[in-house]
């Protein structure tokens, strides 16, 4: 008897005997057994040497064979379990004996099947002889990327109209109880992902590593009655907002009014999943541009990405395509490198106290051309301080000089001429633009020979010696 499947141990040998005389032993072979028959045994070819009671011999030669090709299963998630929407699971198998059934345990299903619900999944696969293979898939739940943006503006007037919140803040996403997540918000911009659906509670903060009660940033002085963010079904407001995820485009906005100046608007919004799975985006400065980084774990009939850029977090501009790798389950690295400089838009007063720099993020589009967007980067450029050069000629030939000055923006520089002493000789403003300025200066009459050059814009202060 052959073996039924593939690497199975179900073969047997029956021996008929005749002649010779009664009283016979087997020899199978050393340490093999010494019946008659055999069973139990794998594919392969086997010996046997019969003797009978008179001490004559005779040798059989038995083949058992198996099928060619063991049974051999491939699975691949299609879709994810998604809010009572089915997941899909694609099934094929090769090798065995044709046809196949396929069972789990779950149900029995067709190759391509959609099952209600997400988890591990045992799937088995027969063939036409009952050899069976049995492999796991899991079904994830779907999720979703929650995020918002706050603004204020220094008005207490109940509209927001402001710029992207600029202070100390966190946003702490709660469930049940327990901090899911902890947001930084930069820019004004904040994301939690990814999500699952259900209840949540978002609480407005200061503490990096999230907490359960609200806090104020500094300049804020308390949660007045009028701001929707808060009521938590008493009515008191109190810096936190609950909702529930039901699907993939939920959109929430609540207001939050903070006493004092400011008016803070506070949004949620729940972004349709995409089969692609974003794991990292980064960016940082180099001395000719901003080299940006993103990498994707998996991606199903995806096409491709949209590069943004903002310098304020809200205006956002495509800067660059970039096409998917589409069907990946291995970790694909991506790149693009933004030839740019701030010094290039900054033709008007900035200061410097604030951030230099650009807002990135990307747009993940599918070919279904559905989109979604990632979370928003912020990149500081590293820009150089203000040079100013030497006089020339120094010492002066008759009433003017000249000095080379490279400004950051169009601005208004102030020179100041100074004796040993300290006494102010003159002064004048001068009106530069961003870049190179050779600055012609007109010198009046002064009794002294060395006088000090005070040049100073915003905080940047620089002291040259002219001779005359």
């Amino acid at each position: 008897t052959n073996v039924i499947c593939n690497g199975g141990t179900n073969g047997a040998i029956t021996l008929t005997l005749s002649g010779g005389t009664p009283g016979y032993t087997y020899n199978w072979g050393a340490g093999q057994p010494t019946t008659q028959n055999r069973t139990g045994l794998a594919a392969g070819t086997y010996n046997v040497t019969i003797t009978d009671s008179s001490g004559c011999t005779k040798t059989a030669t038995a083949t058992i064979t198996e099928p060619a090709n063991p049974i051999f299963m491939t699975t691949s998630v299609l879709t994810e379990y998604c809010n009572g929407t089915n997941g899909s699971v694609k099934i094929s198998a090769t090798g065995g004996t044709l046809p196949y059934t396929f069972s789990s345990n779950k149900g029995n299903f067709i190759e391509n099947t959609l099952f209600s619900t997400s988890g591990i999944i045992e799937i088995t696969v027969s063939d036409a002889n009952g050899c069976a293979l049995t492999a796991q898939v899991v079904i994830s739940e779907c999720s979703t990327v929650m995020s918002g943006v706050i603004l204020d503006d220094n008005v207490s007037d109940g509209v927001i109209n402001g710029q992207p919140f600029n202070g100390s803040a966190y946003l702490t996403l709660i469930q049940n109880g327990i901090i899911v997540q902890v947001a930084s918000i930069v820019g004004g911009n904040y994301t939690f992902q990814p999500i699952t659906f259900g209840d949540y509670k978002v609480v407005f903060g200061t503490n990096p590593n999230g907490s359960l009660i609200p806090s104020l940033p500094a300049g804020y002085s308390g949660f007045l009655a009028e701001g929707e963010i808060g009521s938590s079904g008493d009515g008191t407001p109190d810096g936190s907002v609950e909702f529930t995820v039901s699907n993939l485009s939920a959109e929430i906005t609540k207001s939050l009014k903070l006493a004092s100046i400011f008016d803070i608007s506070f949004s949620l919004k729940a972004t349709n999943a995409l089969p692609v799975t974003l794991i990292s985006f980064s960016g940082n400065s180099t001395k000719s541009g901003n080299e940006l980084n993103w990498e994707t774990s998996s991606e199903y009939d995806f096409n491709h990405f949209e590069l943004e850029r903002s310098f304020d977090s809200k205006i956002f501009k495509s800067i660059a395509e970039v096409k998917a790798v589409s069907n990946s389950n291995e970790i694909i690295k991506y790149s693009f490198f933004d030839n740019f400089n701030p010094v290039n838009f900054l033709t008007n007063k900035v200061d410097f106290s604030v951030n230099i720099g650009a807002y990135y993020r990307l747009k993940l589009v599918d070919n279904s051309m559905k989109e979604n967007h990632s979370k928003t980067i912020f990149i500081k450029n590293s820009m150089e301080n203000s040079k100013v050069g030497e006089f020339f000629p120094n010492p002066i030939i008759g009433k003017e000089t000249n000095i080379e000055i490279v400004s950051m923006y169009n601005s208004f520089w102030k020179v100041t001429f100074f004796d040993l002493l300290g006494k102010v000789l003159s002064a004048e403003n001068l009106n530069l633009m961003a870049g190179k300025n050779i600055v012609i200066i007109n010198l009046p009459s002064w009794n002294t020979n060395i006088s000090i050059a005070k040049f100073e814009k915003d905080n940047e202060i620089f002291y040259r010696k002219l001779v005359r």
